[in-house]
């Protein structure tokens, strides 16, 4: 039984909590509203992940779990949902307070059309392919009330 999971989250949340009690940014005085928002953030990301999780999509190797788990989901996993959260807030935080200066700023909007041009073919994608899924969703509900299965 490896614990490599277990060790990239410690890993990950390692020095970010510890820096978060610098003279600097104070992070600690923020762990409220940081925590409420993971907490949401989790509510949602978990629930997806317990369902897929559940309907066999994606699962866990347990060579590289510890053991215990809840709702389907390894102790890893759950950490994984604090964890990487916390340390991307800690970051975002710290490059804020410490007012680092943005080498990006330059090409940014280049950024920003080629994400837009990218989003905007997708739904060029989607749309295109709608009918499919309304075909399909039509003809599972179908077959529900065919065996008497149908949501009331």
């Amino acid at each position: 039984m490896d614990t490599l999971y277990l060790w990239l989250n410690l890993g990950t949340i390692f020095f970010p909590f510890i820096l978060s009690f610098n003279k600097i940014g104070h992070f600690y005085t923020r762990w409220k509203p940081i925590f409420i928002s993971i907490g949401v953030m989790s509510t949602f990301v978990v629930s997806w992940d317990i369902i897929f999780t559940r309907l066999g999509v994606w699962g866990f190797n347990q060579d590289y779990l510890i053991g215990p788990s809840f709702l389907d989901l390894p102790l890893e996993e759950w950490l994984f949902f604090i964890c990487i959260p916390y340390a991307f807030m800690f970051l975002y935080d710290q490059l804020v307070v410490l007012q680092v200066r943005n080498i990006l700023a330059p090409i940014e909007r280049y950024f920003d059309y080629f994400f837009r041009c990218r989003i905007g073919l997708f739904l060029c994608w989607i749309w295109q392919h709608l009918y499919h899924y309304y075909f399909l969703y039509g003809h599972l509900i179908g077959a529900c009330y065919a065996k008497g299965a149908a949501p009331s």
